[in-house]
């Protein structure tokens, strides 16, 4: 019966907050997983999104994989890596793109570099969004409030009475691959909990929970 009420509790946020978010969709447990579906996909992630952000760790770990030079995976100006002043601090670089798409999308619509693919690409089609639940407002707080309201969704504790910090788990609405099994609570929680990691960086041990 919590499980059940916390579920409602999320829709029931979700329901007041999706207007602002028309291009996603969001995720509880009981939802279709992720299965790429490459073969009839029209690769929407590795087109559109212009801007793929890298950090220092990312780079090395794609340099290492793919056998190529830094500034050969990255956008660069004039021989010098580019940076964008959207993007955080921690992930200063843009993956480089060729012809509009990203560089390592093969014929086959799959990654040609896969193992050493960055983290936007291993959290996609997932996001955790944070949202004020007073305001309705989806917000970006420090790391420490967004692990601590991470922590209590995966203990499966509804935000105690005044909280106005709640995070969703949301998906790209676009992306076709949704049509695997259904995902369990426990699937749903460790989804929760890497996606988290892998988005904003929170110094986690591969399968640890907030």
């Amino acid at each position: 019966m919590a499980n059940e009420a916390l579920d409602r509790w999320l829709r029931e946020l979700w329901e007041r907050v999706a207007w602002r978010c028309p291009e996603f969709e969001v995720v509880l447990p009981g939802a279709a997983s992720f299965v790429c579906q490459a073969a009839g996909c029209p690769a929407h992630c590795c087109k559109v999104f212009t801007i793929v952000p890298l950090g220092e760790r990312e780079v090395v770990r794609l340099s290492r994989a793919s056998g190529l030079q830094p500034l050969e995976l990255v956008e660069c100006e004039d021989g010098e890596p580019l940076t964008h002043r959207a993007l955080p601090a921690a992930r200063p670089y843009f993956l480089a793109r060729h012809d509009g798409v990203c560089r390592f999308l093969g014929r086959d619509l799959l990654c040609v570099q896969h193992e050493g693919r960055p983290d936007a690409c291993r959290v996609y089609p997932y996001y955790v969004f944070f949202f004020d639940t007073l305001a309705g407002l989806p917000v970006r707080a420090g790391l420490d409030d967004m692990a601590t309201a991470i922590g209590g969704l995966c203990g499966w504790q509804r935000p105690p009475a005044g909280a106005v910090l709640a995070p969703l788990l949301l998906r790209h609405a676009e992306c076709p691959g949704l049509t695997g099994p259904p995902l369990g609570r426990e699937e749903w929680l460790n989804l929760v909990g890497e996606t988290f990691r892998l988005q904003y960086g929170e110094p986690l041990e591969h399968g640890e929970r907030p």
